[in-house]
């Protein structure tokens, strides 16, 4: 658990939930108090693809998830946001996407 947690640490050290914090049984958010990013931290292996609704990236933003050197390919779909995820996914419990605000 403590290498998890050095992993995705800059999701839950300094940071606050969101107001609706909560999108289905799956996924939390946070944010650093600066709110320049939004982490959706997912809490059941995802499939390929994720889809939240309550978050949505700047423009041209650039998604990472901590332990993957490659950014996250993604794009708005109808009534979202479509994120695919990597083959690889690091770690056993929960994965965090950060989220650029």
């Amino acid at each position: 658990m403590g290498k998890w947690l050095r992993l995705n640490g800059e999701a839950f050290f300094a940071t606050e939930s969101l107001k609706q914090y909560k999108e289905g049984d799956h996924i939390r958010y946070t944010r650093p108090k600066n709110g320049k990013t939004v982490y959706a931290i997912i809490l059941q292996k995802p499939g390929k693809t994720l889809t939240i609704r309550q978050v949505t990236p700047a423009p041209g933003a650039v998604l990472k998830m901590p332990g993957v050197e490659t950014p996250l390919v993604w794009k708005t779909v109808s009534g979202g946001v479509e994120i695919s995820m990597p083959e690889q996914l690091p770690g056993d419990y929960a994965w965090v996407v950060a989220i650029p605000q």
